[in-house]
């Protein structure tokens, strides 16, 4: 029923996930962070690409041309204020890579992933992606290892993450994917549910300000109209599973990209890209800036180990 394939993209080696039945397939870049390069899913045997992809290979390189498409936010989600930050009373300094303004969204998307495990059932198909981190920035001097699971079957698209530290001492840890959702028209045309009535409040510099205001907009659907969002939301951490739904009336189909949010992933970031073909619905474990506020980030001791998890189905 399921059957892995590899093949090339601009030369770039991809492992596509394939269901022989429903004909749906996810494809990932081991070379570029473990990128979330496509995903076609099916509803009444009408086949959907889902996913905004990279169209080229300059657009894997993980910059504001291509805002960071299928990207693995590790060791930190989102935005660090200049980058720099404090850790066990020692200042570090990320690489500015958020128009010489901030570090953004990590320091792996572009790391070459080690293909762990691949492996096929009559009910999914699995590839296994692995990376270990040795201290290979100053402004991140320490190490883990980090090992991402993605799965289809016929229950959509689940993605696992897994983070061990490996270093002699404790480490400042985040986690986060940045998929561009579609429908393949404008979302504009299309309605938001956010399973969240509350909202990280940020600056002009786009840093939370440490309020939580209330906002109700998308509680149920919503028109996405000409709404510019670049907002953090927070989930009911009581709900062991949270939806974020994006809706195509005309096609009648729901897009619906889930997180673990009792403790995993306890916010979903809302990214409207100026050309408005797609929607970054993006589960995060921490806010921006976590690295510096101190707000919500997670320390992880030596040896200790951290899970996240997060899917896509349509519905």
């Amino acid at each position: 029923m399921f059957e892995i394939r590899k093949n090339t993209f601009a030369g770039i080696e991809v492992i596509t996930l394939f269901n022989l039945i429903t004909e749906e397939y996810v494809s990932v870049i081991p070379s570029h962070g473990g990128n979330l390069h496509e995903l076609v899913l099916q509803k009444e045997n009408i086949l959907y690409d889902v996913l905004y992809k990279n169209n080229n290979t300059q657009e894997l390189l993980g910059t504001n041309q291509n805002f960071y498409r299928g990207a693995k936010l590790s060791p930190f989600p989102n935005r660090i204020d200049q980058g720099e930050y404090i850790f066990e009373n020692t200042a570090y300094s990320l690489p500015k890579n958020d128009n010489a303004m901030h570090a953004l969204h990590g320091l792996l998307w572009n790391k070459p992933f080690n293909v762990h495990e691949i492996k096929t059932s009559l009910e999914s198909a699995e590839v296994i992606l692995s990376y270990s981190y040795q201290q290979e920035h100053k402004g991140y001097p320490f190490s883990y290892i980090i090992t991402i699971t993605y799965q289809l079957s016929i229950d959509g698209l689940t993605i696992s993450t897994h983070v061990a530290n490996t270093s002699n001492t404790s480490i400042p840890i985040g986690d986060g994917w940045h998929p561009y959702i579609t429908t393949g028209i404008e979302i504009n045309q299309l309605k938001l549910k956010i399973p969240s009535t509350y909202k990280i409040e940020s600056d002009e510099k786009l840093i939370p300000t440490g309020k939580i205001i209330e906002d109700h907009t998308f509680e149920v659907f919503a028109s996405i109209g000409d709404a510019t969002l670049d907002t953090c939301f927070v989930l009911d951490t009581q709900q062991k599973i949270a939806e974020t739904i994006l809706l195509d009336e005309e096609q009648n189909i729901r897009i619906v990209v889930w997180q673990e949010s009792d403790g995993a992933y306890p916010y979903v970031h809302i990214y409207t890209p100026p050309d408005r073909r797609s929607l970054a619905i993006e589960p995060t474990s921490c806010i921006p800036n976590a690295f510096a506020s101190k707000n919500s980030i997670e320390i992880l001791k030596p040896e200790e180990e951290r899970t996240y998890a997060f899917g896509i189905m349509l519905r």
